[in-house]
């Protein structure tokens, strides 16, 4: 059985993650989808993420 472990992160970001989530949705399920998605060649801009995450 896995255990359970933390995550350090901004309370901004945790908003950001947990405003993702679907239904009975776990944080494990989130959390592979996002990195599946996740192309580390991509440069992004964490303050633009913000204000995307804002006008939403």
């Amino acid at each position: 059985m896995p255990s359970d472990t933390s995550i350090p992160v901004e309370s901004e970001v945790l908003e950001l993650v947990r405003s993702q989530k679907r239904g009975g949705e776990d944080y494990n399920t989130l959390l592979r989808k996002m990195v599946a998605q996740y192309d580390p060649n991509v440069q992004t801009d964490p303050a633009q993420t913000r204000k995307e995450s804002i006008t939403q």
